[in-house]
């Protein structure tokens, strides 16, 4: 497959080949996707949104008469990745992987072994002159793990799944000296050393169907998560410019003088129930607990001056955190329901589906001082501090198909419909959570006609003014977006033809964060704006398949 999108000149190559036989296959996977930088509605760019990546996977299978063995091998490179929101970018990344998967059919039980091994080399700095600097930071992981299913059919009604897991994750990130500099040497700043967790989890799952109509599935998981990290260094012990105290230097004093290790016992509960009256329509309610242990970045970052603290996050939102030893896990608790209508001929469905989630210890931000982005005193960001809080998420998604017509002239069309509405919120105050999407609407209506599938597609999305103070959170504007796809089919080849943004709609995205490059190249002036959604885009593809 070949496409190409003109927004960016963004386009890229897909390969996708088979070789099999009855008990043997051989498949390779491979893309090569690079795009510049796009631009937004208005035709200006939208710095630092250029990417290269290439990744391939080779799969072998051999299959027996009642076993199967699934080996992966995958390898993904991305040599260099802007990050428009982030205040640095992403000049290399290498991942190689192994997975082996067993499975096996005993009739009286079902097993599934996977074996994984993941290995990572990722490099922070600077690559282009839309956004220039002068600072490398190397991360190195690695996960090796397994998971092991067992399925027992007990009776026609009854089955009973069970399984074991265990993850093992390894992270170093050091930030090499800067020749030169005072600020950033002449030590390597230790920022992640040799943090290790563990990860060991039992799990049970029964599902009865009581009856025709009515089915309940319940579940039990329990996991030991263990943490740990070795001691940390900043960059010096020396006083800093203009300061008195080297705040690095007495954070990672404190940091290295306490216990790091960590042990958390998470328990995850489900249950629910799903009620069929009908072909025609299907019932489901529920509850779930679902614990997360802090990630390690969560837990061990330490650095205490700005620029480390702007170091670590993943929000894109040009503040700076830093991480809590003493963080408890995540507790959601999750009620939830869906009611299914659909048409004895299909011509129609619809899904409705609200939830409600109150989140014991949710892992948030406090703020605990501020700063000035390189050094703009008319700019004021906070500084944050990774914290448990209560907090709720509530909402709604309605889902929905119609065909519309079906004959010979015009063949068949349908139109689908999605909707969408999340709310979040801190408990211990009126403040809205971050990232979280306004109410949103994708519309499209979809003709086949012979070797032909056209579709017409409409996406709404509401202001966002339910934003997340703590954060200084943007606004965003209501936007809608028009877009227009076809495919025609010839013999074995596809082409594809297609523009996004029709009407070339400026608008800023909702979940985009802020654009500290472009806040850069306009001279730091001013507060940071929003980061802008791609304008129009025309799209060609052409697949081949044999």
């Amino acid at each position: 497959m070949l496409f190409y999108r003109s927004n960016g000149q963004h386009h890229g190559e897909f390969l996708n080949t088979t070789i099999a036989s009855d008990n043997l296959s051989l498949n390779y996977t491979g893309s090569l996707d690079r795009s510049a930088t796009y631009r937004d509605g208005d035709g200006d760019k939208v710095l630092d949104t250029l990417y290269r990546s290439e990744s391939h996977a080779i799969t072998i299978g051999a299959k027996g008469q009642d076993q199967e063995v699934i080996v992966k091998l995958t390898h993904q490179e991305v040599p260099y990745q802007g990050f428009p929101n982030q205040y640095m970018d992403m000049v290399g990344n290498k991942s190689n992987g192994v997975s082996v998967n067993y499975l096996r059919d005993f009739n009286w039980i079902k097993l599934d072994a996977l074996f994984s091994w993941n290995d990572v080399e990722h490099e922070m700095g600077f690559f282009t002159k839309e956004k220039t600097g002068t600072m490398p930071m190397s991360t190195d992981g690695r996960d090796v793990g397994y998971v092991i299913k067992a399925e027992f059919p007990l009776t026609e009604q009854y089955t009973l799944r069970v399984g074991n897991e265990y993850h093992h994750y390894k992270l170093d990130d050091w930030w090499p000296a800067v020749p030169g500099s005072m600020m950033m040497g002449p030590d390597t700043y230790v920022n992640i050393n040799d943090d290790e967790r563990d990860r060991y989890a039992l799990w049970a799952e029964s599902e009865y169907r009581i009856n025709p109509q009515w089915t309940t599935v319940a579940g039990i998981r329990y996991e030991h998560v263990i943490t740990d990290t070795d001691d940390v260094q900043p960059y010096n012990t020396m006083p800093m410019i203009m300061m008195s105290t080297n705040l690095d230097a007495v954070a990672a004093e404190a940091f290295n003088g306490r216990n790091h290790k960590q042990v958390d016992d998470n328990i995850d509960l489900s249950l629910m129930f799903r009620f069929e009256p009908s072909t025609e329509e299907t019932i489901e309610f529920g509850y779930a607990r679902k614990s997360r242990s802090p990630n390690l970045y969560e837990r061990y970052s330490w650095g205490r001056n700005t620029m480390a603290m702007t170091m670590i996050g993943w929000y894109g939102d040009g503040n700076g955190y830093v991480g809590d030893i003493d963080l408890d896990p995540e507790i959601a608790h999750t009620l939830s329901a869906s009611y299914t209508k659909r048409s004895q001929d299909d011509s129609w469905e619809f899904t409705i589906n609200p939830y409600y989630t109150y989140v014991d210890d949710f892992i948030d931000a406090t703020q605990i001082g501020s700063f000035h982005p390189r050094m703009v005193m008319s700019v004021t960001r906070p500084l944050l501090q990774f914290t448990n809080i209560d907090a709720e998420f509530y909402g709604l998604d309605l889902n929905g198909s119609r065909s519309l017509w079906n004959s010979s002239a015009w063949g068949s069309g349908i139109m689908r419909g999605q909707i969408a509405y999340t709310r979040g919120k801190r408990k211990d105050g009126p403040e809205d959570l971050y990232h979280i999407m306004p109410l949103n609407v994708k519309i499209a209506l979809e003709q086949i006609l012979g070797q032909w599938t056209n579709i017409l597609e409409l996406e709404w999305a509401d202001k966002k003014d339910q934003v997340d103070q703590i954060r200084l959170e943007n606004d965003t504007a209501k936007y809608t977006l028009l877009n227009a796809f076809t495919e025609y089919r010839w013999n074995s080849t596809i082409i594809n033809f297609g523009v996004r943004n029709l009407l070339d709609e400026s608008y800023d995205l909702p979940l985009g964060g802020v654009s500290i490059a472009q806040w850069r190249d306009e001279g730091m002036v001013g507060q940071f704006d929003s980061l802008a959604g791609p304008g129009r885009s025309v799209e060609l593809g052409v697949r081949y398949q044999f």
